[in-house]
């Protein structure tokens, strides 16, 4: 299911520029997904990838919802990947992937879709699953899309995990990232 192809050259710059806001994230939480860490949560003092790995309990009922909110405007994230405007960059899907190791999400970038097809490539880096690595194009069935975002005039679009995680982190560190998205109040009436 899962190729080994990396891209190389070029490319492979090209994919890690696309990729540094998905970093910037990863550094900038890290402290939080240490410090405030619930009862339930696992934490992984091994990794900056809060906002790259849901490190929710399954039973988490605001994750939860986000994954459904992100599921239910998927034919709008569809829409807009297709025929993007001059202002839209950055598309990109979160999806879950299943192993022995266990269950991990990751952002992937440069999507492909045809009919019923989806190909992306990996941005981030796995902790816990080993079937995949950083930069393999992989290909998978639309149900295992958890949440996707892409940027309009360098806000972030969708990303419903993020604006959950946001709520949890201490006011500064979250006012910083809130600073990123755009209004999800005008976003939704397109998104339905």
């Amino acid at each position: 299911m899962y190729g080994r192809n990396r891209p190389a050259g070029a490319a492979g710059l090209h994919l890690r520029k696309v990729f540094a806001s998905v970093l910037i994230l990863q550094v900038l939480t890290f402290p939080f997904c240490i410090l405030s860490a619930e009862p339930g949560m696992q934490t992984d003092k091994d990794t900056n990838a809060e906002l790259d790995k849901d490190k929710s309990t399954p039973e988490d009922p605001e994750l939860l919802q986000a994954r459904i909110k992100a599921r239910s405007t998927l034919n709008y994230f569809w829409k807009k990947l297709d025929n993007p405007e001059s202002n839209e960059e950055s598309f990109m899907i979160k999806v879950r992937i299943k192993d022995s190791h266990g269950v991990e999400d990751f952002w992937c970038a440069r999507i492909k879709r045809q009919e019923s097809r989806i190909e992306c490539t990996i941005a981030n880096e796995p902790q816990t699953v080993k079937s995949v690595t950083f930069g393999q194009i992989i290909s998978l069935d639309e149900s295992q899309i958890v949440d996707w975002m892409y940027r309009k005039n360098g806000f972030i679009h969708g990303n419903f995990s993020m604006r959950v995680l946001i709520e949890r982190m201490p006011e500064e560190k979250a006012e910083f990232y809130r600073s990123m998205l755009a209004d999800i109040d005008s976003e939704s009436s397109k998104e339905q």
